[in-house]
């Protein structure tokens, strides 16, 4: 398992990012937009500039576990087959590990926010099945920004879908996958910003 260089863990996390991207095409302007994304749903929810430097920072890193997901599973240009997608499942944990090993306080506080950003409230989410408000709030708030980001985007097995039909597709999960809370924030946030509704469709790999 990839460890993070303890003199410089931060550095050297974003160095991985940025070698990630060569692999994952648009993995780094992803976290980047998952990153602008959450950081205002974040302040719509009203959270302390304290708990909105956390969303920045997990946001950011929220796909480290990937530099751990075998290339043939990141770069499948079709959708994935059970086993590939419990190995692409597993970045989750992996991500939380590196980030809890790092040795600096500020990764370690962060790790639980990147090992539950793909719980649903329901509970039928990964890796650990939590409900409601078990899942950190910093960890809900992702996994908003991130699906929205990840419906945009064309993946080689599948065409991006627009905004409106991604709000559709969302507000059809709210309280399925989605804090109603917090999907109510963002959609005040999209709602308020039309490039997100406007800009054009991207491109990526899983």
């Amino acid at each position: 398992m990839v460890r993070l260089n303890k003199a410089m863990p931060l550095e050297h996390a974003r160095t991985l990012l940025a070698g990630l991207s060569e692999r994952v095409a648009d993995c780094y302007e992803h976290a980047d937009r998952v990153v602008s994304l959450a950081e205002r749903i974040a302040q719509r929810l009203g959270l302390p500039e304290r708990d909105i430097a956390q969303v920045r920072l997990a946001a950011e890193l929220h796909d480290l576990g990937k530099v751990d997901i075998p290339p043939d599973v990141l770069a499948s240009p079709q959708t994935l087959d059970r086993d590939a997608w419990e190995t692409m499942k597993s970045h989750t944990v992996l991500g939380e590990r590196i980030l809890a090993d790092s040795g600096d306080p500020a990764l370690i506080a962060i790790a639980p926010y990147v090992r539950h950003h793909h719980e649903c409230v329901s509970g039928n989410g990964y890796p650990d099945g939590l409900v409601g408000e078990q899942i950190p709030l910093v960890s809900r708030i992702i996994a908003v920004a991130d699906a929205y980001d990840a419906m945009a985007e064309r993946r080689p097995y599948r065409d991006a879908k627009s905004h409106q039909r991604i709000i559709e597709v969302m507000t059809g999960e709210v309280g399925i996958r989605w804090d109603p809370e917090v999907f109510a924030a963002f959609l005040a946030v999209v709602k308020s910003d039309r490039a997100l509704a406007s800009e054009p469709r991207r491109s990526a790999a899983n």
